[in-house]
């Protein structure tokens, strides 16, 4: 029974400013190359092998730019203090539970309203394309985070729900 340690070679913690674009520039050049080893726990290697998994399996159903997402995640992991990361958490854990009560308590209201006494059309309408626009710029964007883009467009589909409560549309022809 020898012991022998299991070998993995990683480029988990590499980011996009470790990379060099090799072209005819460099051709002349001697290029450094450095090799660094060290001990991993089993949890470190799992979680590494784990987001490695999931990152691919959201790039094979187009679900993200993972190799962006993966760059993004890797760089806020590494150079950002630890208790600003947790409390970070938190924060956003706090901000989706309190969302959420907003939306049910928005839901809950609407569904119970009869009339639109003390309520008005016209802002829902100017609320109802704000929020529109705002939405189809976010899901445009690139650089949008998942979590803040299915809360928005969450809204903008309840404020569709809620203005089609409150305003009835009659086409005469």
């Amino acid at each position: 029974s020898i012991y022998q340690p299991f070998l993995y070679m990683s480029d988990f913690w590499l980011l996009e400013k470790d990379y060099l674009a090799l072209n005819e520039s460099l051709a002349n050049r001697r290029l450094n190359l450095t090799l660094s080893y060290s001990i991993a726990s089993l949890m470190a290697w799992s979680m590494q092998a784990q987001m490695t998994e999931q990152w691919h399996t959201q790039g094979e159903w187009q679900m993200t730019d993972t190799q962006r997402d993966s760059f993004m995640m890797k760089r806020l992991l590494i150079d950002t203090n630890p208790y600003l990361l947790a409390f970070s958490g938190m924060f956003l854990a706090l901000h989706t539970v309190f969302s959420m009560l907003a939306f049910k308590n928005d839901i809950q209201f609407w569904r119970q309203n009869q009339s639109m006494k003390g309520l008005s059309a016209r802002s829902m309408i100017v609320s109802f394309v704000c929020q529109l626009i705002t939405s189809l710029y976010l899901l445009d964007s690139r650089e949008t985070s998942r979590l803040i883009l299915f809360e928005i467009l969450l809204d903008t589909t309840l404020a569709s729900w809620k203005l089609k409560k409150a305003v009835k549309v009659e086409l005469k022809g």
